[in-house]
């Protein structure tokens, strides 16, 4: 038996990178559109060998509109301006692979197809049998899947005598009949009726063409009848036995109930009877405690008329002594003097603990300012302005400044105490708060910046690299709106001409013949290299589609090269032009280029530029128009001119994207001190006031401690053992 026990699939509709596992038996479930008619195809086209798509989506639905194309491409719905959206443009290389299990050799085989797709939308696929299970490196190296050809090269390292590709179709379908057990053809119209969305009606038919070999006068309705039949007495079995099934369950709970209901019952009587016996324990003990209460509140009575006898006579004398007291010369000056202590010392308390409290709020405050004004310190300090645009690294640097301005002014309140705030400076208390105020407002605008320019970024590096995998793919690092308008404009010619249209990018049709002159002629182009040539027949079309283009995705930097006309003008390069230096086999380019450079002079020194009233050194000296200068390095700091991707293009890339991950690293560490400094509370107006207010009665502690030593000092020097006698006599009669 041959068991099918993996699938891998790479860029098939959604699916990128997927590899799936399959048991003996399994189930495929799922909502709409969640891809099980995609697995499906895809499974067809290893199974049939049939590219062609006809029964593409049969499993779905009958009325089918896929392709392999869409498929290949990921087609996601029909373009605003006619034709298709798809997830993957430019080349790829997409995989099918089946791994099985032959349970008699013990040994695993992999049925496949690789498909190479081309950027004009063209694809070529090759069938491969590998005698092994799916590779290691499950057809991916350095993250990219392998072309054809790569495959190939690894198949022979790696399995020099177990595999095969198949030159056709048929080839291919041949091989697969034979590695299944000699299968007939019928096999494939199986598959396909198994897929189909049809229900099956004809039985009959069914049966004789794709279970049973033909026979004549094949009868089937005594079978129907008696499955019919079977099928009714089924029916009411099931139907019999719910019956039965709920008789029980009535008769199980109405024992149930019956026998609860006893219980109730008794437990009821024994519940009530106990209850009975308990109130009536309960009220003889009542009664009994009740007589000795009365026998015990007579004789307190008698005590109480005793004690309050006595109370009375210790009252007189208590009242006597109080009176003794009051009248003396030395308890009246003392009380004073205790009066004024008690609220002295009262005030004093009351002052020092409002003290204390502004005193911990606003070292609240400035242990968390002085912490984040020195976090931030510390992050911006490492942050490479050099890295960001002008208007967002003045706003970094302006935080720097104010952050700075926090930690110092906060680290100095880190210190106060209730021994040091008399010496506060009430202005500097103010100009700080405004600087907590000035930070808070310029750090919530920063976070809201800096979420900005990390999404910025993110997108940026993306973009950078999808580039860079065009680039190792064999693109150019192009700006992708660029790329964008050069492919819908060449689908939108493709349809208008019912044909394919070439349409070009002027630095893709040319090749600097010495590289001495490679930036010189990358300057001065500048912009027009990116310029966009179509065949002169459909310039007029071009444009109309072009100019929409433009404004739809927003980029202005390349132009339509009128190439009819130029080639009608027969421009002629002057010997010793820089245009003697382009290498093209593409007439309009030539022209274009005659026109653009073929009466600017190559020369070797500035001096022989003047000379020449119009020339240009290697070192891109330009004279022209009776003045002299240098193109700007910005404009040949990448070489986009040939029709291949030099090293010095792909390390360019690889530079900035690894200068965005670093920025982005420290943009985020940057975010968290920022998102810290933004969850800070500021000091109110009302806690601003009362802080100010509290901190100018501080003054006051001096004079109440003062007062607080005199009134001591006086206490001390009055004789108060007299009052100490009173106040112990007073004390033993209250006790």
């Amino acid at each position: 038996m041959k068991l099918l026990r993996k699938m891998k699939i790479i860029n098939w509709h959604y699916f990128w990178n997927e590899t799936i596992t399959f048991e003996p038996i399994v189930f495929l479930t799922g909502p709409n559109a969640a891809g099980k008619s995609t697995l499906i195809d895809a499974m067809q086209i290893i199974l049939l060998g049939d590219t062609t798509g006809r029964y593409f989506n049969k499993a779905a639905s009958d009325k089918s509109t896929r392709t392999l194309k869409g498929y290949l491409k990921g087609e996601l719905g029909d373009a605003e301006e006619g034709g298709f959206n798809y997830l993957r443009t430019g080349r790829f290389t997409s995989y099918l692979a089946m791994e099985f299990f032959d349970d008699k050799s013990e040994k695993s085989f992999t049925f496949g197809c690789v498909f190479d797709c081309f950027d004009d939308g063209s694809e070529e696929h090759r069938f491969f049998l590998l005698e092994d299970k799916i590779p290691s490196n499950e057809f991916i190296e350095n993250k990219v899947p392998l072309e054809y050809k790569a495959l190939s090269k690894f198949f022979k390292d790696n399995y020099p005598n177990g595999h095969r590709f198949f030159d056709s179709n048929r080839q291919y379908t041949d091989t697969l009949k034979r590695r299944f057990g000699g299968l007939k053809d019928k096999y494939f119209s199986l598959i396909k009726k198994a897929v189909s969305f049809t229900p099956i009606t004809d039985i009959e038919t069914f049966i004789t063409e794709y279970v049973c070999d033909p026979q004549a006068n094949v009868n089937i309705e005594p079978m129907q009848e008696n499955i019919i039949q079977y099928k009714k007495l089924e029916t009411e079995a099931q139907t019999m036995q719910v019956r039965i099934d709920r008789l029980e369950e009535i008769e199980r709970t109405y024992q149930a109930y019956a026998g609860h209901k006893e219980n109730f019952d008794l437990f009821s009587y024994l519940i009530e009877n106990s209850e009975l016996h308990i109130e009536q324990d309960t009220l003889e003990s009542y009664i009994a405690q009740l007589r000795q209460a009365k026998e015990r509140l007579t004789g307190i009575d008698i005590d109480l008329a005793d004690v309050a006898s006595n109370i009375s006579e210790l009252d007189k004398k208590k009242f006597r002594l109080i009176a003794d007291r009051v009248n003396s010369d030395a308890y009246k000056l003392t009380d004073e003097l205790q009066e004024t202590k008690k609220t002295t010392t009262h005030k004093l308390k009351t002052l020092q603990d409002e003290i204390d409290a502004i005193i911990n709020n606003l070292k609240r405050y400035a242990d968390n300012y002085a912490l984040i004004g020195q976090l931030l310190v510390e992050s911006l300090t490492q942050l490479d302005f050099d890295l960001l645009d002008n208007e967002r690294a003045d706003d970094l640097r302006r935080l720097l400044d104010l952050s700075e301005q926090v930690a110092s002014s906060s680290t100095k309140l880190q210190h106060i105490s209730l021994a040091n705030v008399i010496d506060i400076n009430i202005e500097e208390l103010n100009t700080w708060r405004e600087i907590l105020t000035k930070f808070k407002m310029t750090i919530s605008a920063t976070s809201v910046n800096l979420a900005r320019t990390m999404l910025a970024l993110d997108q940026a590096t993306s973009t950078l690299r999808q580039e860079e995998a065009n680039m190792r793919q064999g693109g150019k690092p192009y700006e992708f709106a660029l790329l964008a308008i050069k492919r819908e404009l060449t689908s939108r010619l493709s349809e208008i001409a019912k044909k394919d249209v070439e349409v070009s990018i002027l630095a893709d049709l040319i090749d600097i013949r010495h590289p001495l002159w490679a930036n010189a002629i990358e300057g001065y182009l500048h912009s027009q290299k990116f310029n966009l040539i179509v065949p002169e027949q459909y310039y007029l079309e071009a444009y109309d589609i072009f100019k929409a283009l433009l404004e739809k995705n927003r980029y202005y930097g390349t132009q339509l090269v009128d190439i009819g006309a130029i080639i009608d003008r027969k421009y002629v390069a002057e010997v010793n032009s820089l245009a003697e230096e382009i290498i093209t086999d593409h007439e309009g380019a030539r022209a274009y280029i005659n026109f653009l450079i073929g009466r600017l002079k190559k020369c070797k020194t500035p001096q022989e530029a003047r000379n020449s009233g119009n020339g240009i050194t290697p070192e891109t000296d330009l004279y022209r128009s009776f003045t002299m200068g240098r193109i700007h390095p910005n404009t040949y700091k990448i070489h986009f001119i040939g029709r291949r991707i030099s090293e010095e293009q792909m390390a360019h890339k690889q530079q900035e994207i690894v200068k965005n991950m670093h920025l982005a690293s420290e943009l985020k560490q940057l975010n968290e001190s920022v998102s810290k400094a933004n969850n800070l509370e500021v000091m109110n107006t009302f806690e601003m006031t009362n802080s100010l207010s509290t901190l100018s009665r501080t003054r006051e502690i001096r004079g109440l401690e003062q007062t607080l030593k005199y009134v001591e000092g006086e206490l001390s020097k009055h004789d108060l053992s007299q009052i100490a006698s009173y106040d112990q006599r007073i004390a033993d009669i209250d006790e």
